[in-house]
């Protein structure tokens, strides 16, 4: 009887407690972007991206080139799986042919995860050093951003990823690069072919 007493009342509290810290650890809002400067404007230039193979389309400015994909055998201790990436980059010397960055690149994975917060625990765990510093939609999925606790290091990277049938897809942009408008145009553009 005690042992069902303590089951009965300790257990809701410990559940509790576990959600509590899991919502507190995912709902950490940062500012994200550092580049503020740069001004959007609805008559910047932008190129489609249709890549029928992966899936999707996306809008990119029509400064940067869109490169073909790249196929990734991550090693299996790390626990990811064989992912492909899109990348798109920037030219620094156009005669010479050489790129002096990778503004965006998109990123997808094979995964058994079913929603976004799943693939999140999964991957950083409940007591690791990254956290939850956003969401949004991306094409009507829910997509966070994540970020390390401690901001030593300066991150010039911003990304966003979705879970969409047994596929992660992160987006990640070169924040110095882009607009928060920018940014947002091009995640609100994204779309996955069916």
């Amino acid at each position: 009887m005690n042992n069902r007493f303590l089951f009965i009342t300790v257990l809701p509290v410990v559940v509790f407690i576990i959600l509590g810290v899991v919502l507190l650890k995912v709902e950490e809002p940062v500012p994200l972007l550092q580049n503020t400067n740069q001004v959007f404007s609805d008559n910047n230039e932008w190129s489609e991206y249709r890549n029928e193979e992966l899936g999707f389309v996306i809008k990119y400015p029509v400064d940067l080139l869109a490169a073909s994909e790249v196929a990734h055998n991550l090693n299996q201790d790390n626990n990811l799986l064989p992912a492909k990436e899109v990348r798109f980059y920037k030219i620094a010397d156009e005669t010479a042919g050489e790129y002096s960055s990778t503004p965006i690149s998109i990123w997808v994975e094979d995964t058994a995860v079913k929603n976004i917060d799943e693939w999140f625990l999964e991957v950083y765990g409940l007591d690791g050093d990254w956290t939850i510093v956003a969401r949004r939609e991306i094409n009507g999925l829910p997509a966070i951003s994540v970020s390390e606790k401690e901001a030593g290091l300066a991150k010039d990277n911003y990304d966003f990823s979705f879970v969409q049938t047994g596929k992660v897809w992160t987006i990640t942009f070169d924040d110095n690069y882009f607009s928060t408008e920018e940014l947002d145009y091009i995640l609100s553009n994204f779309q996955l072919l069916d």
